[in-house]
């Protein structure tokens, strides 16, 4: 797959759930990922903001 492709598969859309007058926002994310960082479906993640990026990580895992 030329290098083209693959950026374009791993840009996201942000998506609405909930009511209008305040809903949450969700983004998918590639399963080749998911599966790199061995996370499963339920997991509970941790999300914090740094600078203008939102890192996602697992809360249990030590570095």
């Amino acid at each position: 797959m030329s290098k083209q492709g693959v950026n374009k598969r791993n840009v996201r859309k942000l998506g609405t759930i909930g009511n209008a007058s305040q809903p949450s926002f969700y983004v998918t994310l590639p399963i080749d990922f998911i599966r790199a960082l061995g996370w499963n479906s339920s997991q509970e993640v941790k999300i914090r903001k740094h600078g203008n990026k939102l890192i996602i990580e697992d809360p249990n895992k030590k570095a």
